[in-house]
């Protein structure tokens, strides 16, 4: 037989609208409703508000301030995403907290939002940030609004700046035929192939591991993303791809073959001259010591001083992956053949960054559509 709830641990009781809802009595001497379509809905949300009051997480009253629904938000989250995810939101929480963290949640308007974006940028922090910050409140005050600490998300309402997309630059055919020619004989030149072949990222191409190369069918798999955990150097770990969309086989063209057998036997040598422990992980292009490059030693050490030997523009590394799509694009490849390659959850996203490419296809288009009715007059 159930137990009967207690003093201060609620009803449920059957709505006129054919709803449930569960109401408890708070300190303050008002009262508190949860709402279902079933009994157990709302006997479920009704313990969870219980459980985190107990842990001091969540005021259930109206005195709920930002701060402390975030803490309780932070905490969902915690065991549901990536701990450089967390991080990352704990950063922008930081921000959040010093500018409307004593704010009552029931209280923020769209307006004291837009109060506090225009200052946090007027102090100093850029519009990127602030686009980040916002989508995490946005997120988090979602989770108020399901959880009925709040009807309405004002963040939804509010308007942050739009994060700046990094201009694109990439290289033409001819500037990435001499890229090829300088780093002809270089420790990393399947590296710098990869990324001008297949548009792999650079954390990929860093925690790629020789089992995931398959030189008898010339294809290798993307499984694996070095990303930072902290922006403290050196803090950086090995984990699996993001996305199920990140995870991928790309098929490998004869250059990038070549290179890779190469590094193979330069991989091998390296391996005879320092021993079984080094490069234990069997990372395909690891520092001298066997241990994972820093991104920034793969930039800084080899990549720019290359583009300046070559006299090439000293562009990002990522932009070798925008120098990929773009070549592909511009030679008429599928863009959904070149979305899947580049690892994007869809063909709209690539069809976004590469918008540039596609007055460049519609004229193949129209030429190729000029030759059938040329042929057949």
């Amino acid at each position: 037989m159930a137990r009967k709830r207690g003093n201060n641990e609620g009803t449920i009781f059957k709505r006129a609208d054919g709803r449930y809802e569960a109401r408890i009595s708070l300190p303050n001497g008002k009262r508190k409703s949860f709402y279902g379509e079933t009994r157990q809905e709302a006997s479920d949300k009704l313990n969870d508000a219980l459980q985190n009051q107990r842990r001091g997480l969540v005021p259930m009253d109206n005195r709920q301030t930002i701060q402390q629904f975030l803490k309780f938000w932070i905490e969902v989250k915690t065991h549901k995403l990536r701990e450089s995810t967390i991080i990352r939101y704990q950063a922008h929480i930081k921000h959040l907290n010093d500018g409307i963290g004593g704010v009552v949640l029931s209280k923020l308007t769209p307006q004291k939002l837009q109060v506090f974006y225009n200052k946090v940028i007027e102090d100093g922090l850029s519009p990127g940030e602030v686009h980040d910050m916002h989508a995490v409140l946005k997120s988090a005050l979602d989770y108020a609004v399901e959880m009925e600490h709040i009807h309405a998300n004002p963040a939804r309402k509010a308007r942050a700046t739009s994060k700046p997309r990094h201009e694109m630059a990439t290289l033409n055919e001819e500037q990435v035929k001499i890229f090829l020619d300088q780093i002809r004989g270089h420790r990393l030149e399947a590296l710098f192939i990869l990324a001008v072949t297949t548009g792999m990222r650079k954390g990929e191409l860093l925690a790629l591991h020789w089992k995931e190369v398959d030189f008898s069918k010339k294809k290798l798999s993307v499984r694996y993303n070095l990303q930072m955990v902290t922006r403290e150097r050196g803090n950086y770990r090995i984990s699996d791809t993001k996305t199920s969309y990140s995870r991928r086989t790309i098929a490998l063209t004869a250059t990038a073959m070549r290179a890779l057998q190469e590094r193979r036997k330069a991989h091998d040598e390296e391996l005879a001259r320092n021993g079984a422990d080094w490069n234990k992980e069997g990372l395909v292009f690891p520092r001298l010591d066997g241990q994972w490059m820093y991104p920034s030693t793969l930039r800084r050490t080899h990549f720019h001083p290359l583009m300046r030997k070559a006299g090439l523009p000293l562009i990002r590394f990522h932009d070798l992956r925008h120098t990929a799509a773009t070549l592909l694009l511009g030679h008429g490849v599928n863009p959904k053949i070149v979305s899947e390659m580049l690892g994007h959850s869809s063909v709209s996203i690539t069809l976004d960054i590469y918008s540039h490419v596609m007055p460049h296809m519609q004229q193949i288009a129209v030429e190729t559509m000029e030759g059938i009715f040329a042929e057949n007059p």
